[in-house]
């Protein structure tokens, strides 16, 4: 429970801390909005949401006065003279760049418009190399990347379930390891991962758009799920053309 006698006292020594009662005030509302948008940004991108929510707490007046004091206390049994505030400022500046800081192969600049073509991997500058692990079922493989290894969720694409329809899903699996190859790419649209914590990608080889070429041959339903829905209208036009040839599940 919150002590309003312990709170004040905390709060009358930011002024001796801090530039101005303004300057307190102006940080307590931005750590807010900070927080709240990150809280936001969880349902999109939990990785975001937490980056934001860390920087509202180091922005956070309460959290600055205690950095500050202990500096204070380190520098003065260093006997260095050197105000606490400098080494405050490089200490924020540098988690920032840590939090911010992502390799150059995984980051992919999102384009909002819906695309209807089928690109290949040369379409894009930015993707992520994988080594193909495992195929679990017709949408879900597992990578290793960086000698780390990881489960793949493709995008904006759903095949049948082996604890529902076994057969059908089985045909699925075979194809998706028929258009996989050990080396693959990986393509980021907005969202890092799904509940299951598994990388949400979309899957290139040299020859094939994995996800599309499901949908294309029958053996995938489209499944479009908010923020991730840059190929959701060429996959809807896939999804239709199947149906309309009966290719896949569609023949079933």
């Amino acid at each position: 429970m919150l002590d309003p006698i312990n709170f004040y006292k905390k709060y009358k020594k930011l002024k001796n801390s801090l530039p101005s009662l303004k300057t307190i005030h102006l940080l307590y509302i931005a750590s807010i909005v900070t927080f709240i948008s990150g809280l936001n940004s969880i349902i999109g991108s939990w990785q975001y949401g937490i980056k934001l929510m860390l920087i509202a707490l180091i922005i956070s007046p309460l959290t600055l006065h205690y950095l500050n004091k202990l500096l204070a206390q380190k520098l003065k049994k260093l006997k260095l003279k050197i105000r606490p505030s400098h080494f405050l400022i490089l200490f924020v500046f540098l988690l920032f760049a840590v939090i911010y800081s992502t390799p150059q192969n995984t980051s992919f600049q999102h384009n909002t418009k819906t695309e209807t073509t089928i690109p290949t991997i040369k379409s894009f500058e930015q993707y992520t190399v994988a080594y193909l692990e495992r195929v679990i079922d017709g949408d879900t493989i597992e990578v290793k990347i960086d000698n780390k290894i990881y489960k793949v969720r493709y995008i904006g694409v759903d095949t049948p379930e082996f604890t529902k329809q076994p057969e059908l899903a089985q045909q699925a699996t075979d194809l998706n390891k028929k258009l996989l190859k050990n080396k693959i790419f990986l393509v980021k649209d907005v969202s890092e991962t799904d509940k299951y914590n598994r990388l949400l990608r979309y899957v290139f080889t040299d020859e094939y758009f994995v996800n599309a070429e499901l949908v294309k041959r029958g053996w995938a339903k489209t499944l479009t799920i908010p923020p991730n829905v840059r190929y959701s209208t060429l996959f809807n036009k896939l999804e239709q053309q199947a149906r309309n040839q009966h290719l896949g599940i569609w023949n079933k």
